[in-house]
């Protein structure tokens, strides 16, 4: 049972050496702290992309406004030019009607009196449209120098957003520089440590092996002690058995004689029981190395029987 046991066991050994326990518990951590680390510094750069780009696209959306709205102010300036124009016109056409209005009163003329009323309200008339008509002017002059002033000041504000948009693409690019040489760096250390990982693997597997040979050789050492030892067994049980019967024969009285045997006595009555046995000195010759062994019981038999005898 214990042999195939141990068969089994060896089996296991050749067909899948494994790392030992200690080398496991020491190498996952920094296999499981370099992902981790990896992953950090990915998830880091994912995060600065993503406020980049968003601060990127509230600044574009800021100018596309500004550039919308300093259109409107354009065109509106453009036809309060336009209207500017149209009122020095007015006004010109004015000044030349109420010129020839008064030429026309210095020249002497016989009209009749309804003529020369009409005549005389047409310049005042002609004088009341001149003042609208500068008033006019002045309030366009104003509305036109008003807007001129909103598109300088927009403009200011578009140079500001655009030179903000610059300065925040430059430190964008700059820290995306700095995270990225960061990130490859942690690479290189990552992929140095998996490399003497890798090794220590190696070295972690060839002891393994060295291990699962000498667990084999033990394992047929283990063999060989445990086939003596049932070879020991069966001999004790058998010294056991003849020293009981030995014992049985004594206390019967049995009416054998003693006869001199290396020193001691032995009763001849038991070399009936002992004839497969043979003498210390034949087991030890045929037996080699195991004849000690059956000498030394014999021995002890002999001398329990020689303390019987006594008795």
């Amino acid at each position: 049972m214990s042999r195939a046991r141990g068969t089994h066991l060896h089996q296991q050994q050749q067909q899948s050496p494994r790392v030992p326990l200690h080398l496991k518990n020491t190498i996952s951590p920094e296999v499981n702290n370099s992902l981790h680390l990896r992953a950090t510094v990915d998830q880091s750069l994912k995060l600065k992309e993503s406020k980049c780009g968003a601060k990127a696209d509230d600044l574009a959306t800021k100018l596309s406004k500004a550039r919308e709205e300093l259109e409107k102010l354009r065109d509106r300036l453009d036809s309060a030019e336009l209207a500017k124009e149209d009122a020095e016109q007015a006004l010109d056409k004015a000044k030349k009607q109420i010129c020839s209005a008064s030429a026309s009163v210095h020249t002497p003329q016989v009209e009749e009196p309804h003529q020369s009323l009409e005549q005389e309200s047409k310049p005042s008339d002609d004088g009341s449209e001149g003042i609208s008509m500068e008033k006019l002017e002045e309030q366009r002059n104003d509305v036109i120098m008003e807007l001129k002033a909103m598109i300088l000041e927009k403009d200011k504000k578009v140079e500001i957003l655009l030179e903000e948009n610059m300065i925040f693409k430059r430190k964008s690019e700059e820290e995306a520089t700095k995270l990225l040489e960061a990130a490859r760096a942690k690479e290189e250390e990552l992929e140095a440590k998996i490399v003497s990982i890798e090794a220590e693997l190696k070295e972690s597997e060839a002891r393994a092996g060295k291990l699962a040979v000498r667990l084999a050789v033990t394992e047929g050492e283990k063999e060989t002690v445990e086939a003596e030892m049932r070879r020991m067994r069966v001999q004790m049980e058998q010294w056991r058995k003849a020293a009981e019967t030995a014992t049985a024969l004594l206390a019967a009285g049995e009416g054998g004689f003693m006869v001199e045997m290396g020193g001691g006595r032995r009763c001849r009555s038991m070399d009936n029981h002992l004839d497969g046995w043979g003498s210390p000195a034949e087991m030890g010759e045929e037996e080699g190395g195991r004849g000690w062994r059956k000498m030394a019981g014999m021995q002890m038999l002999g001398e329990i029987w020689k303390k019987r005898t006594h008795h």
